[in-house]
């Protein structure tokens, strides 16, 4: 079911951005994922799951490369600090599922340690790869037109600004509650964190009706020249 419903992400959608790396981790995660362990030994079992990690850590990494400030040509520049609040949850994160595989490895044959760490993994891959492209895509498509009236360019920079956004606040989810200096932290970043949307959205440039007035005469005149 998951990879069914997985399947159908993205497809037919003309998102500003290559994703084919992304996407091929995504539907080879979830590949692993369905594999039915039930006639697998517990080491066939833990090494399946291992591979699909491999898969939703390259999925990650290539996500996050996009959205780097120091990278950044636009919105995202000034974001440095945000940014490095999100990649200490992710790292909380990835430390989890270190300290899950640690006895998963040396007990044997305890199905249930598979069970759980299956269970981590989805989340992962849902809630860190999957939900900010996704939504940010659908905040993309939707957003047309800034709060003055002005058409909205949408490009790269600005989807990955979404991607950043969702990212940020997923991140915040899943890794926050470990932190042990929570509150100092989130005073650190707290007039740094990302906005609905970005500060100082390009628009595209506005014609007014006297200029289009004007090159229509042009127009005009230049047509009744020609034909005397």
């Amino acid at each position: 079911m998951l990879f069914k419903r997985v399947g159908t992400l993205f497809l037919g959608n003309k998102i500003p951005i290559d994703i084919s790396e992304i996407k091929h981790h995504i539907y080879a995660f979830y590949r692993h994922i369905n594999i039915n362990q039930k006639n697998n030994t517990y080491e066939k079992a833990m090494s399946i799951l291992l591979d699909a990690r491999l898969h939703l850590d390259s999925a990650r990494m290539i996500l996050r490369t996009m959205i780097q400030p120091e990278t950044s040509k636009e919105y995202l520049k000034g974001l440095g600090e945000a940014y490095t609040y999100m990649a200490e949850n992710l790292g909380r994160f990835d430390r989890r599922l270190d300290d899950m595989e640690r006895p998963m490895k040396v007990r044997g044959d305890e199905r249930s340690y598979l069970k759980n760490y299956t269970r981590e993994i989805i989340l992962g891959m849902e809630n860190l790869v999957i939900y900010p492209l996704q939504s940010a895509w659908e905040k993309f498509i939707l957003i047309d037109e800034d709060s003055r009236g002005r058409k909205i360019v949408k490009d790269a920079d600005l989807f990955l600004y979404y991607v950043f956004l969702y990212l940020f606040h997923s991140s915040t989810t899943l890794g926050v509650w470990t932190r042990d200096d929570k509150q100092k932290q989130t005073e650190i970043i707290k007039e740094n964190i990302p906005t609905e949307h970005p500060k100082g959205m390009k628009t595209e440039p506005v014609v007014s009706q006297e200029l289009i007035q004007e090159i229509n005469e042009e127009t005009l005149f230049s047509g009744n020249e020609n034909e005397l």
